[in-house]
């Protein structure tokens, strides 16, 4: 009984070890093998969408970009002109005026308008700033229309009430008399690159010259320039062209034109560059400066339009990876995001190219000095590279796509274009030029309009902790009142 038993143990054992082998085995040999990571083939050519471009009889111009992945449409009002219309000493008149759009009409209250949009489901942005304001909305396919016609309303019968513009514009006053310190470098830049009495200089309201706008001055200004042939409609998503004209059409039927129409023309510099000069604007008590430097360069449009973009996103467009970006955050630790950019103009007008950083008050001078080196070497010892370019085309063509892929997106960029008397085919030409672009092009581009020696920089800081520094670096520095 005993060896009987023991072998029968034994027996029952080796079954139970040759199961589990048996088992682990087929378990590993049912596991499905991994397969290779495949290797991505080569990116597909950005395509901008057809732009479908036709002006209405009344001078309206519409454009529709299809797009019927999803039942949405998205929406841009778009008028030309903005604050450069405001009458000389009245800067604010345009904002204001576009600000009341919204605050009712002959037919609907401020009340009924909100109402009218809530039980659509859709918000009617209507920004109250800026050289070319735009009215916007997407919504689904089936709301567009009765939210068109809601805009339409008010862009053609704007009351204009007396107690609302007051209320608008005491808001608007009160917050121009107190401004930002971000936003007064710009404000010092632009009047040095142009002149005092530049139109450009004059784009900046004030709380003075907001109180002066009279109740005539914005009905004026929305009777002469608000008008069908100053005005573009930009239609995008699950629409057709046909569909997109007749809501148009309807809404906006009753619209006349009239003999003003605004045209872009190329404003030049009143006043001659100067050497480098440092103009420190006093804001007392604040701990950190902020350091905007500024030229002036060709549009967009222009021949080097591209090559100057390139050149941008190598010295600090491009943030992350560009020299500024290396140098002031990276090697020197001066500031968290350094970076510059192009503020463009309606064609054929020039365009400014800014760099902006923000600094601890006691590295401000050496901010400064480092911002100008970098711009030396780029014309010096350090000429851009060929991989720098390739960074930039990279970083400006590649990113496209994700830029563009929504029809929020498409809209806003096709009012872009149009606005600024761009080609339908601006986005196309974009990356034909840019992939087209030598070296020998972007480092004549930079050697030309990147100017070391003629800078317009504005600091904007306590004067008491940054003017004795800023002066001992040799950089002739100007007092710039209030």
């Amino acid at each position: 009984m005993t060896i009987v038993s023991r072998t029968t143990r034994i027996v029952s054992v080796m079954a139970i070890l040759f199961t589990s082998t048996s088992s682990t085995i087929a378990a590993a040999q049912s596991t499905p093998r991994v397969p290779a990571r495949p290797t991505p083939g080569p990116a597909k050519p950005f395509v901008f969408p057809k732009i479908s471009l036709q002006t209405l009889p009344n001078g309206l111009r519409l454009a529709v970009l299809e797009n019927h992945e999803l039942p949405i449409v998205a929406v841009r009002v778009g008028f030309l002109g903005g604050t450069f219309l405001d009458a000389p000493g009245k800067e604010g008149g345009w904002a204001l005026m576009l600000a009341s759009l919204r605050e009712g009409t002959t037919m609907r209250s401020a009340a009924a308008i909100a109402d009218a949009a809530a039980d659509l489901g859709t918000n009617v942005d209507w920004p109250s700033a800026g050289l070319a304001p735009t009215s916007s909305f997407t919504t689904i396919k089936s709301a567009w229309q009765p939210i068109l016609e809601l805009v339409a309303d008010m862009v053609m019968h704007p009351s204009f009430q007396s107690d609302v513009l007051g209320r608008l514009q005491a808001a608007q006053a009160n917050a121009a008399a107190r401004p930002a310190q971000t936003a007064l470098p710009l404000r010092v830049v632009v009047a040095k690159l142009y002149g005092p009495d530049h139109l450009y200089s004059r784009i900046f309201a004030t709380d003075s010259s907001i109180r002066r706008v009279t109740r005539d001055d914005v009905v004026a200004l929305h009777t002469t320039y608000v008008r069908p042939q100053n005005t573009v409609i930009v239609v995008a998503g699950d629409i057709t062209t046909a569909e997109a004209r007749a809501a148009v059409d309807k809404a906006f039927s009753s619209w006349r034109h009239t003999d003003t129409v605004i045209e872009s023309k190329y404003l030049a510099p009143v006043t001659a560059p100067v050497p480098t000069t440092i103009y420190l604007r006093d804001f007392p008590g604040a701990t950190q400066s902020n350091i905007m430097s500024g030229q002036i360069i060709p549009s967009r449009g222009s021949s080097d339009g591209a090559a100057i973009e390139a050149v941008d996103a190598i010295l600090g467009g491009a943030s992350a990876g560009s020299r500024m970006f290396d140098a002031f955050r990276v090697s020197r630790g001066l500031s968290y995001n350094p970076a510059s950019f192009i503020q463009w103009r309606p064609e054929p007008q020039a365009a400014n190219w800014i760099t902006v950083a923000t600094v601890a008050a006691e590295k401000t001078d050496s901010a400064v000095i480092e911002w100008i080196r970098v711009l030396r070497d780029a014309h010096g010892e350090r000429p851009l590279t060929a991989t720098e370019l390739e960074f930039s085309r990279k970083n400006l063509v590649r990113n496209l796509p994700a830029q563009l892929e929504t029809v929020d997106a498409l809209a806003t960029s096709t009012l872009g274009i149009l606005k600024n008397g761009l080609p339908e085919s601006f986005y196309n030409d974009y990356v034909r030029n840019m992939n087209s672009l030598t070296l020998a092009q972007v480092q004549a581009a930079a050697t030309q309009y990147i100017d070391p020696d003629h800078l317009v920089i504005a600091v904007v800081g306590d004067r008491a902790k940054l003017e004795g520094p800023l002066r001992a670096t040799g950089i002739p520095v100007v007092i710039v009142d209030p």
